[in-house]
């Protein structure tokens, strides 16, 4: 995929609380993420990490506190809208359409900016997916269908990316193929947030981490820190 000079816009989270019903979930978190940048968030199951995306998302309804992107506060904005601006997300169950094909499901989401890749690219970065493009969803595989939400996201053109838990319930050498692939995004410019569990597997891809634990941040590294704070984030993952 070659450079493009469309910018990707950063991430300012600021004192974010949100609920489920009377549930308290995230307590004040504060995370930044610059263009350009790789940020990763690490926790425990049931730490918030994907309520956190989703209030980003706009899919959790009470939330308060600040959310920008760029200039822009999506605090209380639709889902939908906030897709529209440039912001795209592949959930952790990945939202493959199990009755559509690969090709119906790449050119199922609206194409959002004229940059946006086309299929020649995304099939230079996803070869396999073009070789499967008349498969149905539900005979894929775990990493082709992580791939497929990764091109499906790609193909709106968003340059602001969120991704939930990548490499969960995949073989290593998919875990490398996904670590590659987002690698490259990075070098192409594109601000990525990623929950993970990986410490290992992020960490040399990340440009900073958080730790999220019962819904504040509890540690945080910037990648220059990392071998001297890798004792203190072992301890908070419980690893």
């Amino acid at each position: 995929m070659t450079d493009r000079a469309r910018a990707s816009s950063g991430l300012e989270i600021q004192g974010l609380h949100a609920f489920y019903g009377q549930s308290h979930v995230l307590r004040g978190v504060d995370l930044s993420v610059k263009p350009g940048q790789l940020v990763a968030i690490l926790g425990r199951n049931g730490a918030g990490k994907s309520t956190l995306i989703k209030s980003i998302m706009g899919l959790i309804k009470k939330c308060s506190g600040q959310i920008r992107l760029g200039d822009v506060d999506l605090l209380g904005r639709p889902a939908d809208q906030i897709a529209r601006m440039g912001l795209a997300w592949v959930p952790e169950d990945r939202g493959i359409f199990a009755s559509l094909t690969v090709a119906e499901n790449l050119r199922l989401p609206p194409i959002l900016a004229s940059d946006a890749p086309d299929e020649a690219a995304l099939f230079a970065l996803f070869p396999a997916l073009h070789e499967r493009l008349n498969t149905p969803g539900t005979r894929l595989s775990g990493g082709e269908q992580q791939m497929l939400a990764l091109a499906r996201m790609l193909r709106t053109g968003a340059r602001t990316l969120l991704l939930d838990e990548p490499t969960e319930g995949l073989a290593p050498l998919i875990v490398a193929q996904i670590g590659e692939i987002i690698a490259q995004l990075k070098r192409s410019g594109y601000t990525l947030l990623l929950v993970e569990q990986n410490l290992q597997w992020i960490a040399p891809l990340a440009d900073h981490l958080y730790v999220l634990e019962q819904g504040r941040i509890v540690d945080e590294c910037a990648s220059e820190d990392f071998e001297g704070r890798l004792p203190s984030l072992i301890a908070h993952l419980g690893l």
